[in-house]
């Protein structure tokens, strides 16, 4: 599991360029959780499972309550790639074999990436002002995979299930006043991908029974929005 966060912040106060300048505010982070269950039985009767979990929550946001002015552009900017992988395999070789996975990748709902500016922020420019949240590289990914087999003389059992699902959102909100700028922009992008891949075999020459699941889903939670209230 991975519960950190990364956080840029201006508490409150104003700050005041006396030449014009560059401002920015980022917070920048790439985060990945990585989980691998490998397994195996082999004998007269062979009993093998696995469980691998992966899981995210830590968020990166940028909040500014403060005011800039007189800076000749500002950046306000939260950017970060979440990278979320689960994986299993299973090989049996027995009399009688039952082999079991679970892979579960999964970027809960608190890992958002946000951008936010305050009701009471001013912000003052001569040039661009820019609020912005977005992914970076291969942005937001969930993989779940559960692969392998189970071969019996008289009897042989394979049931496997992988799950992804992606649950963190990316916003930017301009909640503040813009009272200077030549160019303004809000804007939030978001590259979402959850993947569930199952492959579960069983052979024998007696009875084999296999089944698989997979599920992957990129949830309403997820979503990626920009707004500016004034």
């Amino acid at each position: 599991e991975n519960s950190r966060n990364t956080e840029a912040e201006v508490t409150g106060g104003t700050i005041t360029f006396t030449t014009p300048g560059p401002a920015k505010v980022q917070a920048t982070a790439s985060n990945s959780v990585t989980a691998f269950a490998p397994g195996g039985a082999f004998g007269g009767v062979g009993i093998a499972a696995t469980i691998a979990i992966a899981d995210l929550s830590g968020h990166t946001t940028t909040t500014v309550n403060g005011s800039i002015m007189n800076a000749s552009t500002i950046l306000i900017s939260s950017i970060a790639d979440n990278t979320v992988t689960a994986e299993t395999f299973i090989v049996g070789v027995s009399v009688v074999g039952i082999s079991g996975a679970l892979a579960s990748a999964t970027i809960d709902d608190g890992a958002n990436i946000q951008t936010t500016v305050g009701s009471n922020s001013t912000l003052n420019a001569t040039g661009t002002v820019t609020v912005e949240a977005r992914t970076r590289n291969d942005g937001n990914v969930a993989k779940g995979t559960a692969l392998g087999g189970t071969a019996g003389v008289l009897a042989a059992g394979t049931f496997f299930v992988s799950t992804a699902e992606l649950n963190g959102n990316v916003e930017a909100n301009m909640n503040g006043h813009i009272t200077g700028g030549t160019t303004v922009d809000v804007n939030a992008n978001a590259t979402n991908d959850a993947e569930a891949h199952t492959l579960a075999g069983s052979i024998s020459l007696g009875g084999a029974l296999a089944g698989s699941v997979s599920y992957a889903g990129i949830t309403n939670k997820a979503h990626v929005t920009a707004s500016g209230a004034q």
